[in-house]
């Protein structure tokens, strides 16, 4: 019996020394994996424990119909050809001003789906493109806040993400960089005034070579603040990246850039680059009959990736009024430009004529601007009605005090106001507009868009919408909408696209007061979007 139960002992002692190495094992691969996670220094961002929750992504990522990869779009003829440094020197400030601003303003890859990561105020647009299994990003800044861009890349796509100071971006750490990755999936620079020092160190360095989309926002005043030094700069930078391959998708204009200083920069503008690569294709709207199957959180994500996606590629985007304050891009491409003599209706001017003035001066339009705020002194003297007529140097802009709406009635305010509200139907008979085309709608009417727009397409025999090349809307939302509103809004939209209407230029409004925290997600989103259709319908 003696030796069957040493025997017996011997061979648990055995399993349990197994045992214990192999967690010994398990120990030390977990020390060396949390090690390479903090990038072997103070640079790693971990993410908090809000953020360590599957369900998170898999709202965020939620679509309504399978997404696809395609083809990338790029059209050479759109590319704003940039001269070498030596003949940049030989150029005046006028000129370094307009080559400048075209390149700024020119798209010259498409990127039908983008995602806004850290807020609309603060965050990046980044293309969602075919995904690796573990991405890099980098994000150097002069802003010492915690980063949201970084902790949503990190927690949605699982992303390893590291912050940079400025202060302490070397170029021994640059050289680490590109000695660590052989591929940067997302380079962020947002640094105090100095991007172009800065990118000419990662150019020269070889860091370039890894990055497959890279974020800059550019600092200096957009209206000539900048001197012809510093356009120079910026443009040489802006030709080097074009000749390695790099192509804006997105830019991002910030009415003001606010850095660890708090100092006020006006006019910065954050252009989104990527190398050519596969994209995911435009999102779809389905069925009504599909959208009653979906819950709440998943109509709530699925809206709000709707308004980030474009589904046709404008190359030329020309900005009209201030985008300060009610500024709006129009597709300068043909057909859709708008040309003379070309017919304009802006609603819900709110005082804020820059954009009505804009489209008169620039592309010559007859104007016709609607604000029941706005009151009309000189009626008794103006024989047609409430219109007051004001020359531009080319076209003419016609001030109406009255209300677009659904029908024809008086609108009682909860202030006590009285407003009048017409149909576009009504009024386009009044002006004697029925049979003339609308080159660009705008309609920005704060929330009463949701009620309107369905209106416009039960009247699709008169011919109001097919007549309208380009439609320019301001889509309100609120922190507490439900799953119903969204629904509604959904099926809205697709009616959009059902009549030719095709988004080519969308974004997030980037007041601070309009942002909120999804309850969802746990990421910043925003309660107003900008969208701008064009018809693709009208030749």
């Amino acid at each position: 019996m003696l030796p069957d139960f040493y025997s017996f002992y011997d061979r648990h002692s055995t399993i349990s020394v197994r045992k214990k190495n192999v967690c010994l094992v398990l120990i030390v691969i977990l020390l060396l994996w949390t090690f390479h996670l903090s990038g072997n220094g103070n640079d790693a961002v971990t993410p908090t424990s809000d953020y360590n929750d599957g369900y998170i992504k898999d709202i965020w990522e939620f679509n309504a119909v399978p997404e696809t990869l395609g083809q990338v779009q790029m059209v050479d003829e759109s590319i704003v050809m940039i001269p070498e440094r030596s003949q940049l020197e030989m150029m005046a400030v006028p000129r370094l001003q307009e080559l400048y601003k075209r390149n700024m303003n020119n798209l010259q890859i498409f990127c039908p789906v983008k995602t806004v990561f850290g807020g609309t105020h603060d965050g990046w647009a980044v293309c969602s493109t075919e995904q690796r299994n573990r991405c890099v990003v980098y994000l150097i800044t002069s802003n010492p806040d915690p980063s949201h861009f970084l902790g949503e890349l990190n927690t949605i796509w699982g992303c390893q993400v590291f912050k940079i100071e400025q202060a302490e971006c070397t170029e021994s750490k640059l050289k680490r960089i590109k000695d660590e990755h052989r591929v940067i999936d997302i380079f962020a620079v947002d640094v105090d005034d100095s991007e172009a020092l800065l990118l000419d160190r990662v150019i020269s360095l070889g860091v370039i070579d890894r990055v497959k989309q890279l974020l800059v926002t550019f600092h200096g005043d957009m209206e000539g603040n900048l001197n012809a030094k510093q356009y120079q700069n910026r443009l040489t930078i802006q030709r080097d990246l074009l000749h390695r391959g790099y192509r804006i998708f997105h830019r991002t204009r910030h009415t003001q850039c606010t850095h660890c200083d708090k100092t006020p920069r006006a006019g910065c503008v954050t252009l989104s680059m990527m190398l050519p690569s596969q994209v995911k294709a435009p999102l779809v709207i389905p069925s009504e009959r599909y959208l009653d199957n979906l819950t709440s959180n998943q109509l709530n994500r699925f809206y709000h990736r709707y308004l980030l996606t474009t589904q046709t590629f404008c190359k030329k985007l020309t900005p009209m009024g201030d985008h300060g304050r009610g500024g709006w891009d129009l597709c300068a491409d043909k057909p859709y430009s708008p040309t003379v003599p070309c017919l304009t209706y802006s609603f819900g001017s709110a005082d804020d004529w820059a954009f009505d003035s804009a489209m008169a001066n620039h592309f010559g339009c007859e104007v016709h601007s609607f604000d029941p705020r706005y009151q009309n002194t000189n009626s008794e003297n103006n024989t047609s009605s409430d219109l007051i007529s004001i020359n531009n140097r080319a076209g003419t802009v016609l001030y109406h005090n009255s209300a677009l709406w659904d029908k024809n009635t008086n609108i009682r305010r909860p202030d006590g106001q009285t407003w009048t509200g017409v149909t576009l139907k009504t009024i386009k008979k009044k002006l004697r507009h029925l049979n003339k085309q609308l080159d660009v709608l705008r309609i920005d009417i704060d929330s009463s868009e949701w009620k309107v727009l369905p209106s416009l397409k039960k009247k699709i025999s008169s011919g109001l919408l097919r007549q309208v090349k380009q439609l320019l809307l301001e889509l309100h939302g609120d922190v507490d909408d439900g799953g119903e509103q969204y629904r509604h809004r959904l099926i809205i939209l697709r009616n959009l696209h059902d009549l030719g209407f095709r988004s080519f230029w969308t974004q997030a409004k980037a007041d601070d007061r309009d942002q909120f925290v999804a309850t969802f997600t746990r990421t910043v989103v925003t309660k107003v979007y900008q969208l701008n259709l064009i018809n693709i319908y009208v030749i």
